[in-house]
């Protein structure tokens, strides 16, 4: 048995002992009809998620997990031995991730969150890391994503986290792979932190109308671990604030702006940027290779729109490297992208002001074989993005990208996704995919 198995069956041997020895279990719909609010009492519910609250309310268990399982098709005209490119042409299947999430509350006001990941298909580029642990790694050990504590309703700050989590950066970063829009994150992605392990503050303020978040990290290693024999002791400040100037309609009208921006102090005085096409390789098809630097400053505008069942977003960002040693400049990159997506049947992209961030789909009505049928909700999507690596004086190359999609969500929980994924590298002629991906997450 996996570790994270093994340790799904503990917490739930360990439910019956939560504060009060709760030891009567109730559903929900149960407990509506007069079940006690005390903390002797456990409400076992669905909410996406399998879902353990006292009675209270002041207790809660969330057990959830991911699963995605890809079919991808590879082929073009592109040199695949000048940048050694992987695959070959041809088919492949693949567990491309496997996580169980483990979060809850306690005493209302403490929050906490354990996510391991005992599968991921991304073979690793070793990279300076200006990005924190961030990029995935593919590691026959578990590997830790969020690992935090966080007290909420702290006046003047409101949320205050620290462990492993995502910088705040970006829309599409930040925005939970169960809920973007294609099977892998646009070309921005290089450019943008992920997990890091450090402390940040998060609130909202004006009624809901904006959200801000500011956060000190330090680079860590896949388990939130700082390696001092291979990782630098340099500290990074993130920060984000977003603004929904229009909400209407329950979320069926939105307009979301944002801006991001980090200051970076690289390993080793090191940075490098690179990035794979818009599916899964195992190498970089752009590269800068090794730069000295002494800082890295990043700055990253997000818009997005909601119209009923159209939605739109796009993102740019821009990284200067504060070069030493070079006598040539301070080299700067960029990459940026814009996507659209309409709903056939006329569910709608939702947005959580809270965070700023994008949700899960909801399907007016399920698929179902038995019974009477729906259709679920599909939605159609396009993309192009953009990359360039290039400078005075380094050549990392310019990638554009070209995406097409289809997504059939059966369910909240259940999504097919179809893509098709053109690479246009200069110089090097086009790199095709199409990827099948069958998701359950909850």
């Amino acid at each position: 048995m996996t570790r994270p198995g093994f340790l799904v069956l503990v917490l739930l041997g360990f439910l019956p002992t939560l504060p009060g020895q709760a030891r009567n279990i109730e559903t929900r719909e149960a407990s509506s009809r007069g079940a006690s609010d005390s903390q002797d009492t456990v409400r076992l519910s669905w909410n996406h998620g399998l879902q353990f609250e006292t009675g209270d309310g002041k207790f809660r268990l969330h057990l959830g997990g991911r699963l995605y399982n890809d079919w991808l098709l590879t082929w073009g005209d592109g040199d695949r031995n000048r940048v050694g490119l992987n695959p070959e042409p041809g088919t492949r299947v693949l567990i491309r991730k496997a996580r169980i999430d483990i979060s809850g509350a306690l005493y209302e006001n403490v929050l906490f969150r354990t996510q391991y990941e005992f599968a991921n298909s991304v073979e690793e580029v070793e990279l300076p890391d200006v990005f924190g642990n961030g990029k995935e790694k593919s590691d026959s050990e578990i590997a830790f994503k969020d690992i935090y504590l966080a007290l909420k309703g702290v006046p003047l700050l409101g949320e205050i986290k620290v462990g492993q989590f995502k910088e705040p950066f970006g829309l599409e970063e930040l925005t939970s792979g169960n809920f973007i829009t294609f099977m892998e994150r646009s070309l921005v992605s290089a450019f943008t932190p992920a997990r890091s392990t450090g402390l940040q503050f998060h609130d909202q303020a004006l009624e809901g109308l904006t959200t801000w978040a500011v956060g000190v990290f330090r680079d860590s290693d896949a388990k939130g671990n700082q390696d001092a024999g291979n990782r630098g002791s340099e500290y990074s400040f993130t920060g984000r604030i977003t603004f929904s100037p229009l909400y209407a309609d329950d979320g069926r009208g939105v307009l979301h702006l944002g801006l991001s921006a980090s200051h970076r102090n690289p390993n080793r005085d090191t940075v490098r940027f690179g990035s794979r096409p818009e599916m899964l390789t195992k190498n970089l098809i752009v590269d800068t290779g090794d730069i000295p630097s002494e800082a890295v400053n990043l700055l990253g505008g997000e818009a997005a729109l909601v119209l009923g069942p159209l939605s739109a977003q796009v993102e740019y960002v821009q990284a200067r490297i504060d070069a030493r040693g070079t006598g040539a400049g301070d080299p700067v990159y960029s990459g940026w992208y814009a996507e659209a997506g309409f709903f056939l049947t006329g569910e709608h992209r939702p947005y959580v002001r809270e965070t700023g961030l994008f949700g899960r789909i909801l399907p007016r009505k399920n698929f179902r074989i038995a019974g009477k049928p729906g259709p679920g909700a599909i939605q159609v999507a396009a993309r192009v993005s953009g990359i360039d690596l290039s400078d005075a004086w380094t050549r990392g190359g310019e990638l554009r990208g070209y995406a097409l999609g289809v997504n059939w969500h059966l369910n909240p929980n259940t999504r097919i996704m179809i893509d098709f994924v053109q690479a246009d590298r200069d110089r090097m002629g086009p790199y095709r995919f199409l990827g099948m991906r069958f998701q359950v997450d909850f």
